[in-house]
């Protein structure tokens, strides 16, 4: 890359580039940066594209139907105060512009495309004391505004989020944050776009509170390290035991391919 950053966000755009954006260039310091720039798989090569209008770090960054990336929230530095604004990147342009903020200022909060258009933007840290928030939101592309919809069971943050097949939204893990301390946490929830509603589902046999995984092809949910999740019976299981699980896990997903 053209500078050197860490926790930044990456976004896979419908032109085949690679979106990075900000992050922190010197974790000593925390100051995150601005900047971005495009990674074009064609020519394995980076290019500097316009720069953010706020530095953001543990912000989000997804992918809309139009092809603009939604960047929401995060922190002008890794022990600053949230921020509730929000900006689009035009790839056609190569430059970002503001649009709606949040209802409120988060961080390592997840942020989810639903299969109605809508962003989905659920818990992370406040603005004040850093505690873990229950509260969620979706932002409208069509009109750029935010609206407040139904809280999480569970205040947590740094969670995985994932969009199943049958279009409801599955946040799993992450940490809650209460005046200085953290527990990891191994429930699990569902939102439903049709009700706007939330709903408690299987939970992990481990809390996890740095989740990271994938929706694989047959439908269910991956967590790496811990488990997959089934959404027929919204369950969790290890099929082959924690021992060469990554390996397994491999073998697993090929066969899992062809059963869609």
């Amino acid at each position: 890359m053209n500078t050197a950053r860490a926790n930044h966000t990456s976004t896979l755009l419908n032109t085949g580039e690679v979106l990075v954006a900000g992050g922190t260039a010197d974790t000593s310091t925390g100051e995150s940066l601005a900047s971005a720039e495009l990674f074009n798989p064609a020519k394995g090569r980076w290019r500097v594209t316009g720069s953010m209008s706020t530095a953001r770090v543990f912000d989000s960054a997804t992918l809309l139907p139009n092809g603009e990336v939604l960047v929401a929230g995060g922190a002008p530095a890794i022990n600053g105060n949230c921020v509730a604004t929000a900006e689009l990147f035009n790839p056609a342009t190569g430059q970002f512009s503001s649009t709606g903020s949040m209802t409120a200022p988060r961080c390592s909060h997840s942020a989810v495309l639903l299969p109605n258009g809508q962003v989905l933007v659920a818990g992370g840290n406040n603005v004040t004391d850093s505690n873990s928030l229950n509260s969620a939101e979706l932002f409208n592309p069509a009109t750029g505004s935010w609206q407040a919809t139904s809280d999480l069971n569970v205040a947590r943050a740094g969670q995985l989020s994932e969009v199943l097949q049958n279009g409801k939204a599955l946040v799993i893990g992450g940490r809650d944050f209460v005046n200085g301390t953290f527990t990891d946490l191994a429930s699990a929830e569902l939102f439903d776009p049709s009700q706007g509603s939330w709903s408690p589902t299987g939970s992990l046999s481990i809390p996890d509170g740095t989740p990271f995984g994938s929706l694989l092809a047959n439908g269910d949910v991956l967590v790496a390290r811990v488990a997959f999740f089934t959404p027929a019976t919204g369950a969790w299981s290890v099929p082959y035991g924690s021992r060469g699980y990554h390996r397994d896990f491999a073998r697993h997903r090929k066969r899992t391919a062809h059963r869609v």
